[in-house]
């Protein structure tokens, strides 16, 4: 598996611009630091309307504020909430339907701040996310995909 750790501040350098492409282009699980979700949004949307060869990408985000939008990604959160994924059971979520069922993406990005714990997913937020990690680590996806985990915070 490939991995990779970058932080970004705009604006970005071309140097800059060639190492998020190949982040978005190579499967694996790469690591990449912003400011805040609006700088991250801006590169994730640039990317995928400019340079994307994906048809199906999705995010899992903790900015329920900020919905993302579901003309670049599919909202894997909400997707989780309408599906019944998330009602828990005594072995916890049903993780397992929905990668079965509906996790059929090219690309993907996971959003995480440290105000998880705030943001109206604290209920499950930050559980789901993990979760979420654990299952992509158990079906391999980052082997078949590129999985762009966004921190967000200085």
């Amino acid at each position: 598996m490939k991995s990779s750790a970058h932080v970004l501040s705009e604006p970005f350098s071309e140097s800059m611009a060639f190492i998020i492409q190949d982040l978005f282009l190579t499967n694996g699980v790469h690591y990449i630091q912003v400011p805040h979700v609006h700088t991250g949004r801006r590169i994730m949307y640039t990317f995928l309307r400019h340079f994307s060869p994906y048809k199906k990408s999705a995010c899992l985000s903790v900015q329920c504020s900020i919905p993302v939008s579901s003309y670049y990604a599919t909202d894997i959160y909400d997707a989780l909430l309408r599906g019944g994924y998330l009602n828990s059971s005594e072995n916890g979520y049903n993780l397992d339907g929905f990668f079965y069922d509906q996790c059929h993406y090219d690309f993907m990005w996971i959003e995480k701040s440290w105000q998880s714990a705030n943001s109206s997913l604290a209920v499950d937020g930050s559980h789901v996310i993990d979760a979420f990690e654990h299952m992509i680590i158990a079906q391999q996806l980052e082997k078949s995909i590129p999985i762009i985990i966004v921190h967000y915070g200085e």
